[in-house]
């Protein structure tokens, strides 16, 4: 089985993954590639070199469960900033390259979004802890009407071309800009490991604080899915946070 992971340029996909595949005591591992094969594709002098076409990298990886473990491939798409808009001159001009990532995703059995949070929902002094000084007005961030505008997007785009696909994730990244990871973490870790956790109450908290400016998009788009899209807070910074999107498709798929 494939699940996908795709997103906008600058939401940290790359970041994630080679997070994910860093070698740690969690409940999800990555098995191939290893984590200084990934940073010797993706990274230079550690940093991350910006994409400009599409790659698509095979992993294979391990999640423990309660009373097993589950193995999954995941085809980790890294695209140009421009592939995924609607209509993009991107797509014009690499009809190939796009043909076979809408392709990837059809046969998909799962779908992972990162998306980046809007600029209504960062908080200041969450900011001010970073040395690169990220101020509010980036370029990843986009307003909360745009924002709202690029989810309807998305959610367009996943009528679309995403109608087989079992299960998709939206994760909205970069938590420890918008909330208190440790303490998120906390209330949220091991909740899945009991017999009597439901997703669904998962879903509903994230929803409420985190996805409240599109709720109604999501119901209407819920409503005509045999299964919903399940949604999490990520980043790199928190394995807690990083690995619950991971065990969650290892009990589904």
């Amino acid at each position: 089985m494939s699940i996908v992971v795709i997103g906008d340029q600058g939401v940290g996909k790359t970041t994630l993954m080679l997070e994910l595949a860093r070698p740690s005591n969690g409940n999800v591992q990555v098995i191939s590639p290893s984590f200084d094969e990934l940073k010797n594709d993706f990274m230079i002098n550690n940093q991350i070199v910006p994409t400009d076409d599409v790659y698509q990298t095979a992993l294979k990886v391990k999640v423990n469960l309660p009373s097993y473990f589950k193995e999954f491939e995941v085809n980790w798409i890294d695209t140009a900033g421009e592939a995924w808009k609607p209509h993009s001159q991107w797509q014009i001009a690499h009809p190939s390259e796009w043909t076979d990532t809408l392709e990837a995703l059809r046969t998909s059995q799962g779908l992972i979004l990162i998306m980046a949070p809007h600029r209504s929902l960062l908080r200041e002094d969450l900011l001010e802890k970073y040395p690169e000084q990220i101020a509010r007005n980036d370029s990843r961030f986009r307003t909360k009407k745009q924002w709202q505008e690029r989810f309807k997007e998305w959610i367009a785009f996943f009528e679309l071309h995403c109608s087989k696909v079992n299960q998709i994730l939206i994760c909205l990244n970069m938590a420890d800009l918008f909330c208190d990871i440790d303490t998120t973490a906390t209330n949220l870790k091991q909740d899945y490991l009991y017999s009597n956790f439901k997703w669904y109450n998962y879903k509903e908290r994230i929803l409420l604080d985190f996805f409240s400016d599109v709720i109604d998009i999501i119901d209407k788009y819920d409503y005509n899915r045999s299964l919903p899209i399940q949604l999490f807070v990520t980043t790199y910074r928190n394995r807690t946070l990083l690995e619950i999107p991971w065990i969650y498709l290892g009990g589904y798929l």
